[in-house]
């Protein structure tokens, strides 16, 4: 701006157009109008802001009276008003179903629906009435609904002074008795010797008596004289003040059940006043029989015959007494005896005992009554570590009833946390009820126990289940040691008849202890292991542990997840493992053995287990593989993996997904015998790089494979095998040196019977084929296949193997081997004699085109 006041075009003219760019206000006003359905106009000059009076115009019309366009009230041209004060036809809006009412509503105001519920009947379901409610709430469980019959039978009446039973045929013989007439009746001096009006002796008690049992255990039976009697005797039943089979809330549950509810007892005895008689049961009183008995004879009061002989066997069918007085005795864990002749009750003294003879319930604790509950939500470990502390030194049970026990299994590593494991103490037996679990609180411990067993000695857990957290586990995924047992530096344990499942880490585990070192003598027997993490079993520092009749499903999550690893670790060794008579089911690998360990595997069923059933590897040995079937494995059947020195014998393994047994990689001196190896989708048993192996006796049969596979192997031998109808050869040897093929019998595979291959220099040599039957191979081609084939891939590379003795046969069967024996170009100086190849193929009995072949 100029010193006078001026402005300068730089400033109002910014853009150079010959235009100010802003000014207060508008040089000219401008008027501002609307038009179409809304009109309306202002005069506006910038100086201020206006407003603008807007009128609707009738879109019919166009009058401005203020009618509304059809463009507001109908937007989607549709022809009807879109929204309303209220509906022009009032709608009824109705309840149906378990609930009823209506009302009606045009949309002028809110409404209320008054809704009905009918009440129940006993044909509709409907609204409880408060009565029902509070009736229903009055009736305890197990309340009955008794009606009394309105007429009794006689045989349930107690007769007195005025009412005594009798037949009608003695009313007819009373009513028709003249005297003695010699019938066989028995005179009163002879019934009743003391003359006290009672028939002294008889075959059965006129009134059968109650036995009853009192002392440590309870029970009683009804005799009546006629034969001896077992009386079943039960520990006595709890009470609110008192420990016994039943809990002391149970029992005082079962108190309360009268209350409100129909409690009726029927009565042990009636009136005679009440009864209907009837042609076999009529009264008569005292002074009528009295009176008849009078008139029967000399009126002695001697006894008809009739009377107290009904089946005229010549023996008195009831009296006071037992002529021989009988003897009740009472014999196993619970003892006592007493002597019996039916003139009184009698009560017999027992006393129950385990076997040393100790009282049963001495030392027995229920963790109820030290506050356990059981009840699925409250920490029950310090009530059951309670009721372990309160046993002596000496020992006892612990009692653990129906119910689910939370359990704040703690991290054995930890001194602090352990505590809150139950810790076993020595001489201790934990006895879970059917229907008992004890439950792992969800924790987030890369370990934890619910049984901590360390440094313990004669413990026993049995019954129930133990429960793990592994889906609610909270803590990381590497963690993989929370468990049902700990076993650390144990001796005398035994686990029978439970059940270990969902744990994150394994049902049982065990530990070098470092100062007692192995847990020695374990027992785990009818233990079932599912669903488990990491490991059924983990057998990390043990001698003389037997797993008898388990079994194990499910084992998955974290490697190894096998149902039992044998697995030494932390300074401990693992020998003398027992495993016999178990199931392994859908596991990863059924049984699994690392390092220096040995162990006998026998009479197990592995069924469907995703990788191997049994792998033995890492310089494990010594184990004995007996008699186990092995079936439906995702991979190999047995598994023997730089592992020696074992006997797997008598075994049967079929369908597997690859091979039925296999040695690989310095799986050395084992001995494969006795086997049954079919329909598996590998070979029936393979060894590959490994030496000295006996491979005997085995039937290999029906696999995809090749019956015996042996390859890149020295030193080996496979004798008196039967390997028939494989896919393809029975017997093949690749890469092998020194290998006895002798006395096996190959017939109807689909390729080659015996297969002997090198392909490069020295690859294969000095192999033994003899004393071998070879009868209608190459069934899968006809003339495509040798009975007995040497073949050699270059020079040098098959050579000085001995081909002695052997029979080939073509067979009589549609497809036929090509020849008996055939040698291949490059093979050189086979020892070639005394083969009997007489119709040996389909083509000829013998082709050679080896170099140097010996046939004397």
């Amino acid at each position: 701006m100029s010193t006078n006041g001026d402005m300068q075009k730089s400033t109002y003219d910014t853009n150079r157009n010959g235009v100010v760019d802003k000014a207060e206000k508008l040089a000219t006003p401008r008027k501002i109008k609307l038009d179409g359905d809304v009109t309306g106009s202002a005069t506006f000059d910038g100086s201020d802001n206006v407003t603008i009076k807007t009128t609707v115009v009738n879109a019919g019309t166009g009058n401005g009276n203020g009618d509304m366009l059809k463009s507001v009230y109908d937007t989607n041209n549709n022809g009807v008003v879109d929204q309303a004060a209220k509906l022009q036809i009032a709608r009824v809006i109705s309840l149906d179903g378990d609930v009823t009412g209506f009302a009606a509503f045009d949309g002028s105001a809110n409404i209320t629906i008054t809704a009905s519920i009918p009440s129940a009947s006993s044909s509709a379901e409907g609204l409880m009435s408060a009565a029902d409610k509070s009736k229903l709430d009055g009736v305890a469980p197990g309340a009955n609904n008794y009606v009394h019959p309105a007429t009794h039978p006689a045989t349930m009446i107690v007769e007195d002074s005025t009412h005594r039973f009798v037949t009608d045929a003695e009313k007819a013989n009373w009513n028709s008795s003249t005297g003695g007439s010699g019938s066989g009746d028995m005179l009163k001096s002879v019934y009743d010797t003391n003359n006290n009006g009672v028939v002294d002796q008889a075959a059965k008690l006129q009134t059968a008596r109650t036995i009853a049992l009192s002392g440590d255990v309870t029970g009683s039976a009804v005799f009546d004289g006629t034969a001896n009697i077992n009386i079943v005797a039960s520990v006595p039943a709890a009470t609110p003040s008192a420990e016994g089979l039943m809990s002391a809330a149970d029992k005082s549950k079962l108190d309360g059940i009268a209350a409100g509810a129909n409690n009726y007892v029927h009565p042990a005895t009636h009136p005679a006043t009440m009864i209907v008689e009837d042609a076999t049961h009529r009264f008569v009183t005292d002074v009528e029989k009295a009176a008849w008995n009078a008139a029967t004879g000399s009126g002695s009061g001697d006894m008809l015959k009739s009377v107290y002989d009904t089946n005229n066997n010549g023996v008195v069918d009831q009296a006071a007494k037992l002529q021989t007085a009988r003897s009740i005795t009472l014999a196993g864990s619970v003892t006592g005896s007493a002597s019996f002749d039916g003139s009184s009750n009698i009560t017999i003294n027992t006393t129950g005992s385990s076997g040393s003879g100790a009282n049963l319930l001495v030392n027995w604790v229920n963790v109820k009554n030290f506050g356990a509950l059981g009840n699925g939500v409250a920490d029950d470990t310090v009530a059951i570590n309670a009721a372990m502390s309160s046993l002596p030194a000496s020992g006892g049970t612990v009692y653990i009833p129906e119910g689910t026990y939370m359990i704040n299994a703690g991290n054995p590593y930890n001194p602090v946390t352990n505590a809150t494991c139950i810790s076993l103490r020595s001489n201790v037996t934990v006895i879970l009820a059917e229907g008992a679990t004890l439950k792992a609180i969800t924790n987030a411990f890369n370990n934890y126990a619910i049984f901590l067993v360390r440094a313990v000695s004669n413990v026993t857990i049995e019954g129930g289940v133990l429960q793990g957290e592994r889906y609610t586990h909270t803590g990381p995924v590497e963690g993989q040691v929370g468990v049902g047992v700990w076993l650390e530096g144990a001796t005398n344990v035994t686990i029978r008849d439970t059940t270990c499942k969902e744990f994150w880490g394994d049902g049982i585990y065990t530990r070098f202890h470092t100062t007692l070192g192995n847990t020695k003598k374990v027992s785990v027997e009818n233990v079932s292991f599912i669903d488990n993490r990491r490991q059924g079993i983990s057998i990390c520092a043990n001698e003389n542990f037997r797993v008898i009749n388990c079994s194990f499903e499910t084992t998955q999550g974290t490697d190894p997840a096998a149902g039992i690893d044998i697995e030494p670790e932390l300074g401990g060794t693992v020998k003398d493992v027992i495993i016999v008579g178990n199931v392994f089911k859908g596991n990863k690998i059924g049984v699994q053995a690392l390092g220096d360990s040995s162990a006998t595997i026998n009479g197990n069923v592995f069924d469907g287990n995703t990788m191997w059933g049994i792998y033995l590897a890492s310089s494990s040995r010594y184990y004995s593989v007996t008699g186990n079937i092995i079936f439906a494995s995702g991979n190999y059947g047995i598994y023997v993996n730089t592992s020696t020195d074992n006997t797997i014998s008598g075994n049967v393994v079929y369908n597997n997904g690859s091979h039925g047994i296999y040695l690989l990689n310095s799986a050395n001196r084992n001995v494969v015998t006795s086997n049954r190896c079919y329909g598996n989708t590998g070979e029936g048993i393979s060894v590959y790089n490994s030496i000295d192996n006996t491979i005997n006796d085995n039937n290999c049969t029906n696999n995809t494979g090749r019956g015996i596979n042996i390859e890149n192997s020295t030193d080996n031998s496979v004798s008196g095998n039967t390997c028939s109808s494989n896919t393809s050869s029975g017997i093949y040897l690749w890469k092998c040196k020194y290998t006895v093929v002798d006395g096996n019998r190959c017939a109807k595979n689909g390729q080659h019977g015996i297969f002997v291959r090198g392909d490069s220099a020295n690859d294969t040599n000095n192999n033994s084929i003899i004393n071998n039957q070879c009868k209608e191979n190459s069934q899968s081609a006809n003339l495509g296949y040798q009975n007995i084939f040497l073949s050699s891939g270059a020079a040098g590379a098959n050579a000085t193997n001995n081909v002695q003795n052997n029979m080939c046969r073509a067979g009589s069967l549609a497809n036929k081997p090509q020849y008996g024996v055939l040698i291949s170009s490059n093979t050189t100086a086979t020892m070639l004699k005394n083969n009997d190849l007489r119709n040996g193929g389909g083509t000829g009995d013998l082709s050679d085109s080896g170099t140097g072949t010996l046939t004397t």
